[in-house]
Formats: C-alpha cells, structure tokens, sequence
C-alpha cells in the first residue's frame, strides 16, 4: 500500500500517548496422540464419546465404580470439557508425560491471611499449586503449639510421584511448612494408582502418625494392589518415613480398603495407652468396617476385626478413645432414606467387642439419590457426592462432663429440612440422648461435612461444618463452627470471610455419569481454650475446584481485637504528640461476653503501656517530628490469652506529601486557559492538609512549570481558579501539583489527572478543509492523525488518521478540533468522509460539551456506512454526514473523531474532510446530549454495573471481545435509582482481559480482572 502524501505545512500538535483413581486402560501413546491430534471441538468431542465407549466395553462400569471412593478422572474426560471458556483451573492441558492435565497455576497473589468477619484469623496452610481438599488436623497435647494437618493434594496423586503431605505448624497454627510421606514402593505405579483419605494422630512420646490408603488401578480391573498404610514422624511431622502396612491386599481382584482414619491412647492413666487403632471400610471378599491396632508403634498389627453387622450401605468409619482407654467406632449405616449411627464399643484395648453396635442416632440421609452414579448428591452443587457419615469425641476435660461422648451428622429432620444433628451419651455409649439440631441456618437448605473436637482443657464442644445459609439459591457455602459448653446451647461463627460458589462445572472434580467429588470429610482439634477448624475452600471468591486450598482457623477464648484504633499527630495536638482512640472489645472470639482484660500498647515493638478495660485513649509526647511509627494494640485477658492486634501506622506531625488536586477544568480564554480545581484537603495519609503552600501548573508535553497559585489566594479543600496566559491559538496538554511546606522540608503531591486545553476564545463557527493554514483550525492528536492529499472531497487535502498507510491493530487514536461555540444559527454538524474502516473497527463521532471531562457518541460508523466505500479510497465516493447539535445550543463543545482498531484486521483508515457548523437538515432522528455512559466498578470482577440517563431510550448493549466475537452475559436486575437507570450484569464467567460493550450510539471498554 503506497504512503498517503503530506502536505509540506501542519499546524498539527501530538503527544505519544484429591484424586483417588486415575482410570487408565489404554495406553498412553495412543491418548496424547489422538488428543494432540485433534483440531476441531468436534474431533474432540467424538473421540471423547468413544474413548468413554471403550471405557465401558472394558468393563470400568460406573455404577460399580460408585460404590469405590474414586475420587478423579482427567478433567479432559469430562462430558462437554470442549465447550469449557479458556480461562486458567477451568481448562487443563494434556502432559505428553503421563496424559494427566496438569493443573494451570493459581494466582500468585493469594491471600496467606484472612479474617472471619469477627476477626478470627484464617490462614492459608497449603498456598501451592493445584487443588487441595479432604483435610484432618491434630495436635500434640504435651505440645499444643504444634500441629500437623493433611489433605488429598493433588500435587502428590499422579505421574508416578504418589505421596501424602502433612502439613506442620510449630507456632500454634501462625505458620505453616508442609512435608511428603515416603514413597511406597508396594503399590504398582505404571498403570495409574491413587493415595487418598489422610488421618493423624500423636501418641504421648511426640511421635506423629499419618494413616492413608493407596490402590494401584490397572487395566480394566475395578482394584489392584491397595491397603492401608501408615508413616511415623520421630521430629514433629518434619520427616516422615514408612511403617508395616495395616493391611495388604496383594495381586488383581482382591478387596479394596477404603476410608481409613486412626486414633491413638494417650491417656496417662489407661492400660492401653500408646496402642495405635485404624479403621476402615473394605470392599469385596468379606466387606464391612474393620479395625487393627498395634501395641509397638506400628511396627506389627493385629488380625482386622469385623465390626459392622446388619443391613444396608455401611461406610465412613472413625475411631477415638475415652478417658480410661475406652476404643468407640462409629460408622454410617444407610438404609431406605435414612442414615443410621453406629457405634461400637470395646472395653480392653480392641482385643472384644460388644455383641452388637449401638444405634446413636438416626436421621434422613443427607442430599438427593443420583440413580446414575448410585449416591447421595447436592444438586443444587454440581451434583457433589455427600453423605451423612457421623463424627465422633469425647470429653477428657475434668469438668462434670468427662467421659461423655459426642457425635454429629448432617442429615434432614422428619420434614425433610436440611441441619446438623448432634446428640450424646453420658454412659459410655450405651443409651444417647434426643438428637437436636444445632446449626442456625434458617433457609434449611444445604449443610455438610461435619467434625467435631471436644477441648481436654476447657471441655468446650465445637463443631465444624459447611452451611448454604447466605444464599438462598443453595449453591454458596460457608465455613461455620457451632460452640457449645454443656452440650445444650450453641453459639454460631461465621468463619469464611466470604461466601463461595460451587455453581459451575469447574467448580467440581468429574468422577463419572451423576458423581463428582468436592471432598469427603473435614478436619478439627482443640485444646487449652484454643480451637483450630481444618476446611477446604477457593482462595478467591469465585475460584474454581482448581484453586481449593486448605485453611485452618484459630479460633479461642482469646478477646477480639480492639476495634475502631484512630490516630491523631497533627495540630492542634502539639508538636511531637501522638493520640490513639479505640473502643474496647466486648466479646471474645467465641462470641462470649469479656470480663476482665487490659490493653498492651506497643510502637514498634516496644512495650510503651498497660492500660486497664475502659481507657479507651493513649496519648504519647515527646516524639520527633516526620518519624514514621506503627502501633499495635492487644487485649489481654487475666488467663494471659491475647486477641490479634489492631494496627495502625502514620508519621508524626501527619505525612508531608498532599493528595493531588482533582476535578481539574480547562476552559479555552480570550487571554488564554482558565483553570478551576478542586484544592486537596488532605495528606497521602488522610491527615488534614494544614501546611499547604501552592498549587503548581506543568505542562505534560515537556514537564515545564507554566505558573503557580500560592497561599492566601488558595485554601485547602476548597475551589480554586488560575487564569493562564500562555500563547493562544494552540492546545496544551496540562496537569497540577500541590506543594505543602513544613519548616524546611517541602513535598509535592503526584500530577492530577492530564487535561487537554485549548488557549484562546473559543471559534464561533466552523469551516474546516484543511487545505492550508487559513483553513485549518488547530487540532490536537494522540496519534498519528494528520493531513494528507491523497484524496479530498475539496482539494488538495483532508484529515486521515494515517497518512502513512494502513492504521495499525489495537489501537484507539483519536484527534480533537478547536472548541466552537454551537450556534441557533447553525446546529448541524455535517462533513464529508471515506471510511475504509473493518467491522469490528469503529469510527466515532463525538464531541464534550464540559472540555473534554465526558464524550457523547453523535456517529459511529465502518466500511459498512455508504455502498460507495469500497476497495481502495481512489476507488471510493465521499459520503455527507449531517448530525443534530440542537441540544448543544449555546454551548462550547470539543468535536473528535476517533477510530478504535482491533487485534487481527485493518485497512485504508478515516478520511474526513469540510468539517462545518451548518443549517442542513440532520440525518435520521436527533440525537439527545446525554451524559456518556458510566461502568461500576472498573476494573470489574463479580458484578458490572452500567449507569445511564432514565430518560435515555436504551437500546440493548452487547458485550463483543477484542477480535469482535459478541459474547453472552447474564442481565441480573435492572434498577431505577433517582433519575439513573442502573443495568447489573453477572461477569464472574469472563476470563481477565478487555472487552467493549456497545449499541449502534455508544461504546465503552470493560476490564475484566480476576
């Protein structure tokens, strides 16, 4: 394409501007070949359809495979995972290496630390890539500021590399290291296998205990080679190495140990102290609940004992010990609707066995029957399986309640409402008291995968579960903890900061036809006052099942933080003077009332008071002026548990640096600008402006200071007007600072927005050809607009935004005409054009009638406008656009044009010629002077909201991406909010990046971040 030639002359001004089985039947070759062959969505597709075909032809049927607890096949398996958006933990990609998708990364910014909304800390424990779920935590009772968690990580659960991880805290859950358990060299590997169901204990010397089982998946086998393993840790979980395995099973169609969990004696006084107990649940050969223990630490096991007896669908079995050596097992036990407790007791160390278990309570059975998979679902969450499995512990403390038992299950009442249904035995087991419901969630909708841990100090129960309460379409979740201290009355916390959504195909792991795992169990301990809730969630609040990790909560009997800390530093406080003001907690993290505690006061670092309840006010002298200081404020209680501090930092006297002047106007003058502003009244640091001096004025195209409005003809945070003489007839690119002085030390604010201004009195009619000087007003352009005399609907020349070719992809150029005054005598804007402009491109028309601060879309238009814009401008027929300025009508607008490009296509460009004021009649219907559209928030994460005159006739927007695919997006409500109409739109689904949404008038881009 030849150059567009140029005039020799311009007036022109520019400025650059947990996987448990991993079916593999066939082999990996043909898999990553087919797949990395296929080129089409359809290819994809149909090959996904064999493949599962041939799956079931290999005898992997999935009603069978239900009743195993398979926790994950490949994403890339899953029924329409072509049709999935390419946003990261929604697609995964295919390893040549092993087939495995590998997991896209989480965001690299994910909070470590977050708090419930009372101030409880909630801290990240497994901040890594991949998914994390299913967790279990304990601590070391001579050592209670060490704990030890696990978790199905699916880092350590394919390509060979099977490991569980534990994760260790020494600080009383502040921090968090993580380590692998050996590898186990029993388990054939090569043709897929799983490592799942994580359990820890501790026994009295310090040695830490990691259950887990492992199967090998081969062939077209339901199992192979699996058991029931267990890892020792002599140094506190920081190393890990391998014990005899609990169970065994050898070769190809041999049963299947499933869901183990462990306990451990460590009661001082019991004659069974320090023996080891697993359970689990077999399936095939003789199936049922099992146990074993080991008196040597693991090194031998006893033959496993049958425990379940009677019909229906036993699973889920845990295992603790009472106060004098007492083994009780609880499992579930399903059957036509209803879940049963059962509990089986032993009195010597699980060497006998009660005749029969103990029904501890019964209620309906958690969530829906999925005919197809053969389980419980939620299907109102992507169908995950749940179940109503209980949860057991009982009371070591020395208060009355010692030796009762405790246990939980999620389940529905006799109206089929949803709760968590607590009940208890105060004789060992033998009778339980009436079930009550403990949780508070009104809807009655969705609750599951309770645990329950019972304080040997304290004897405070505390149970943790997941609740839909704040969501009455039943797809968010919450992480609650109920707390009770006599098994009668419960208080309620809110632990998640936020609610999150399993309301998505992404959310969930695809395990087959009906069945998809999110998680089976969660994990709590307690001691001392002190409580840790283990639980899995998003790291964000609409992340996806690739973005699960493990947090633990530390909740105690501590006080809550003191709440509203202020600081004062600046006059009329002398100087060198610092005051804080808060008010004194009320409640500790319990949701108890406080009786007595004081307040520390520490500056950085230092101990610098104690203060009793009810001072409320510090105040500290002496300190030099312009030092920087952080003051962290802890309510102690007698008992010596302290809340998290409340923090605050600032600098002595107030921070120098201003806020910059906002609200910056530049109105063209006869003697030049006229500027207005608003004049900062505040610091960086939110401290009244008190030592300002100046507002400086800069021009933005080479830095220079132009002039300067001092003290007293300005006041802080108050209007202000600077009339600039600077040579007329030309634009400006301009932008303020403010300066304040304190002593010898001075500080400029950062710029104000840049704002363009045109030096001069405004035109008061408009003829522009653009074939010399005297024709040409002045013009300001951010890109490469200029003239050109490659074609002219009045020649020699014209205005083309480039004059050297085609215009460039991704690009938003624009150039803005001399401010004119629209008069009654001639309120058409018309001029003639060629515009050789993509669709997906748009070339726009728009003109300000407030200097530039909004724009008003009067014409947007591509190659489409006129027949006679075709191939080539020399091929093309200039086309007259008459648009209708009535509504401006004495104003003094700005007239721009604009062409915004796309990523892929371009051509000729804009040609644009006799730009007037004039009488001809406008095209179409007039076009009302709205204010532009304005988007909330920007950038938008969950929810966009786009604000627009209610008067305005709305034509609906479109969402397009920046190649110009139109893309859907959900319209969630419509709000009439004074004379605004307010559209909300549902985004959570878009992946990050920039979008416009756009009507045949207006256009305006979205950003999109996650």
């Amino acid at each position: 394409m030849p150059s567009k030639p140029t005039p020799s002359w311009s007036t022109t001004a520019s400025r650059a501007s947990c996987t448990k089985l991993t079916a593999t039947p066939i082999s990996r070759p043909s898999i990553s070949a087919s797949l990395r062959s296929c080129s089409t969505p359809s290819v994809l597709s149909g090959m996904l359809r064999r493949f599962i075909g041939l799956l079931s032809s290999c005898g992997l049927v999935w009603s069978a495979l239900a009743q195993y607890d398979a926790r994950q096949l490949p994403l890339f398996l899953q029924a329409g995972f072509e049709k999935q958006p390419p946003a990261w933990g929604r697609i995964r990609w295919v390893n040549p290496a092993d087939y495995r998708p590998e997991e896209l990364s989480k965001p690299s910014d994910a909070a470590r630390l977050l708090y419930s909304p009372t101030g409880i800390p909630l801290v990240n424990i497994a901040p890594y890539s991949m998914d994390q779920s299913e967790t279990w935590i304990t601590l070391h009772h001579r050592n209670p500021q060490l704990l030890l968690a696990g978790a199905n990580d699916s880092r350590y659960n394919y390509g060979g590399n099977y490991r569980m991880v534990s994760y260790r805290s020494t600080d009383g859950g502040r921090t968090w290291s993580a380590a692998l358990t050996p590898r186990n060299e029993l388990i054939p590997t090569a043709g897929g296998a799983a490592i799942a169901d994580p359990g820890l204990a501790f026994d009295n010397a310090g040695n830490a205990y990691y259950g887990h089982i492992m199967a090998q998946v081969s062939g077209s086998q339901l199992g192979g080679t699996n058991g029931v393993f267990l890892a020792i840790s002599t140094d506190g979980g920081a190393t890990w190495s391998e014990l005899s395995p609990v169970t065994y099973n050898a070769g190809q169609n041999v049963p299947f140990d499933d869901k183990c969990l462990i306990a451990v004696d460590t009661v001082s006084s019991s004659p069974y102290r320090g023996t080891i107990y697993v359970v689990w649940r077999r399936f095939g050969g003789v199936p049922g609940i099992y146990i074993a223990r080991s008196t040597d630490g693991g090194n031998s096991w006893s033959v496993p004992t049958l425990l379940s007896s009677g019909g229906g669908d036993v699973q889920a079995p845990m295992v603790t010990v009472g106060p004098n050596g007492e083994v009780y097992v609880a499992w579930r036990q399903e059957l036509a609707g209803m879940t049963s407790a059962m509990l089986q007791i032993s009195l010597n160390g699980g060497q006998t066995w009660r005749p029969a278990p103990v029904i501890a309570q019964t209620v309906g059975t958690t969530g829906t029957y999925n005919s197809t998979s053969g389980r419980q679902v939620l299907a109102d969450k992507q169908n995950i399986r749940v179940s109503s499995y209980p949860a057991i512990a009982v009371d070591h403390s020395n208060t009355p309640r010692r030796g009762w038992i405790y246990l939980v299950q999620s389940g529905k009442d006799v109206q089929g409402r949803s709760g968590i249904f607590f009940t208890y035995s105060t004789n060992g087991g033998l009778t339980w008291a009436p079930s009550q419901r403990i949780d508070n969630n009104t809807l009655h909708n969705d609750l599951f995968f309770p645990a329950i841990a019972v304080d040997p100090v304290t004897g405070i129960i505390a149970v943790l579960y997941y609740s839909s309460q704040h969501d009455p379409d039943n797809r968010g979740v919450d992480a609650y903890l109920a707390i009770s201290r006599d098994a009668q009355t419960w208080r309620h916390i809110r632990l998640t900061p936020w609610t999150f959504y399993i309301d998505g195909p992404e959310d969930v792991s695809y395990q087959g036809p009906g069945n998809y795992y999110w998680g089976d169990y969660t994990g709590i301990t307690a001691y001392g006052g002190r409580i840790y809730p283990c639980f899995w969630m998003p790291n964000a609040p609409r992340g996806s099942y690739s973005t699960l990790d493990v947090y633990v909560a530390l909740v105690s009997t501590a006080p809550q933080p003191p709440q509203a800390l202020t600081v004062e530093s600046t006059p009329p406080l002398p100087s060198g003077t610092v005051r804080l003001r808060w008010r004194d907690p009320e409640l500790n993290l319990l949701g108890e009332p406080l009786e007595e505690f004081s307040i520390r006061i520490f500056r950085d670092g230092q101990l610098r008071a104690t203060v009793p309840k009810g001072t409320q006010e510090f105040t500290e002298s002496g300190l030099p002026d312009g030092a920087t200081f952080t003051y962290e404020l802890v309510a102690v209680t007698p008992e010596g548990m302290e809340s998290e501090p409340a923090r605050i930092s600032g600098i002595v006297g107030g921070a120098l640096e201003p806020l910059p002047p906002s609200a910056l106007v530049a109105r063209p003058h006869e003697q030049g600008i006229l500027l207005s502003w608003q004049t900062p009244a505040f610091h960086v640091d939110s401290t009244p402006l008190y030592d300002l001096a100046a507002v400086y004025v800069y021009n933005a195209d080479n830095g220079a200071l132009l002039d300067s409005l001092r003290i007293p003809a300005l006041q802080a945070g108050t209007p202000a007007q600077l009339l600039l003489r600077v040579p007329i007839g030309r634009f400006y690119q301009l932008y303020l600072r403010a300066l304040s002085e304190r002593g010898n030390r001075r500080a400029l604010s950062q710029s104000s927005d840049t704002v363009l201004a045109y030096a001069g009195a405004p035109l008061q009619q408009l003829l522009a050809t653009f074939d010399d000087s005297a024709s040409t007003p002045a013009f300001y352009t951010n890109g490469t607009w200029g003239l050109t005399s490659r074609a002219a609907a009045s020649p020699p020349n014209s205005l083309t935004d480039s004059p050297d070719g085609f215009y460039p992809n991704r690009s938003n150029t624009w150039v803005v005409l001399a401010p004119v005054v629209v008069s009654a005598a001639a309120p058409t804007l018309s001029y003639e054009h060629i515009a050789l402009v993509e669709p997906g491109d748009t070339a726009v028309t728009e003109v300000s009638r407030d200097f530039g601060q909004s724009w008003v879309i009067v014409q947007a238009v591509d190659i489409r406008r006129s027949a006679g814009f075709r191939d080539s401008v020399e091929n093309s027929s200039w086309f007259s656009e008459h648009r209708d300025l009535r509504a401006f009508i004495g104003d003094t607008i700005y007239i721009r044009f604009r062409l915004r490009s796309n990523l892929v296509r371009n051509n000729d460009g804009w040609y644009i010629d006799n730009v007037r004021l004039d009488t001809a009649e406008p095209d179409a219907v007039p076009l009302a002077a709205t204010p532009r559209w304005r988007l909330l928030p920007q950038p938008a994460t969950e929810r966009l909201l786009l604000e627009l005159p209610a008067e305005a006739a709305l034509e609906p927007p479109q969402l397009f991406s920046v190649l110009g695919e139109r893309l859907e997006i959900a319209l969630l409500g419509l709000e009439q909010r004074g004379e605004l109409r307010v559209l909300i739109y549902d985004v959570s689904r878009l992946p990050s990046g920039l979008y416009l949404l756009r009507n045949r008038t207006v256009a305006i881009p979205v950003l999109i971040v996650r």
